[in-house]
């Protein structure tokens, strides 16, 4: 029986065994002898190899550097020694990188990464026995349920935030349906909505998107990206951009005001308005149709689309 066996190896079922094992899910691999990760993030890789070594007393993993190709020497042998410094380890091998092809296109990726593996076959077994004991329990234990995510998201978790309608989007892309499946319960169990798994017919793959200045605002109290320092920072700007877009019931007048305006010079559709004043499409949306009810403009379907003009 799995608790046995977890058991007798003397694991506990802490954030941070969860975490590591979800990122390895993510973005690595536990084969019959060998367990391996790789990430271009330093945080990300550090947090995984000291918590995995803590954990299982690991010790000596092989550590392997990807460079882009075409790069100089000078600027390969700083990352280098900037990558070892971080970690604390020597490099036991040095890789060109592959010009690989995405969507049908050739990509040139700019940035180094490093793999780690530790070439033990016991580790491999005990993994692989407890991980259907850590799917369940997850579903059980919210501080579990949040690790795995932070594990995961740090692995293939992305946000990206586009300015022409101000939607912002953290999306996790992979191939295997029944792991995005499993992120879905684990999300609906930390009550944080989401899209649900869905195909990317393109690229042979499947998806899950969690949008929503609320439900994104969740994934920040739960520190979603923290062992990866670049989407942390990224999701810390995408609130930080919440707030400065935010408008208060005083400031609607204000902007009620600014539709006006705008709308005295030229027919416009919602979101030709949204850029002009520079507030999000949703929000100007919801201002419009509250002003159209308000008869404060008029609102005519072209057949296309809603224009809004003077009265």
């Amino acid at each position: 029986n799995g608790l046995k066996f977890l058991n007798l190896t003397s694991l506990k079922l802490s954030p941070e065994l969860i975490r590591s094992i979800s990122f390895i899910i993510g973005d690595g691999s536990i084969d019959k002898k060998r367990v391996r990760f790789t990430n271009s993030n330093k945080l990300a890789i550090k947090s995984v190899l000291l918590d995995l070594s803590k954990i299982f007393k690991l010790k000596e993993p092989w550590i392997s550097f990807t460079y882009p190709k075409n790069s100089k020497k000078s600027k390969v042998i700083n990352l280098v020694k900037g990558w070892e410094f971080y970690l604390g380890y020597k490099m036991n091998g040095l890789y060109k990188k592959h010009i690989t092809k995405i969507k049908g296109r050739f990509f040139n990726s700019k940035k180094e990464y490093v793999e780690i593996s530790f070439h033990s076959s016991t580790l491999s077994e005990i993994v692989k026995k407890i991980l259907p004991i850590l799917r369940r329990e997850i579903l059980l234990n919210k501080l579990l349920s949040i690790a795995y995510l932070q594990g995961i998201y740090a692995a293939e978790g992305n946000i990206t935030s586009r300015e022409k309608n101000k939607l912002r989007v953290i999306q996790l892309n992979m191939k295997d349906k029944d792991e995005i499946a499993y992120i879905k319960k684990v999300l609906d169990f930390l009550d944080i909505r989401n899209s649900g798994e869905k195909p990317d017919l393109k690229n042979n793959t499947w998806y899950i998107n969690i949008t929503g200045k609320k439900e994104i605002e969740k994934c920040a109290n739960i520190d979603l990206f923290r062992i990866n320092s670049e989407r942390k920072y990224k999701l810390k700007e995408v609130i930080s951009n919440y707030k400065r877009n935010q408008v208060s019931h005083v400031q609607s007048k204000y902007r009620f005001f600014q539709i006006k305006e705008v709308l005295e010079l030229e027919a416009l559709n919602s979101l030709e308005i949204s850029n002009k004043l520079n507030m999000s499409l949703i929000r100007t949306q919801v201002l419009l149709k509250e002003g159209f009810d308000r008869r404060l403009w008029s609102r005519n379907w072209n057949g296309v689309e809603f224009i809004y003009e003077k009265n």
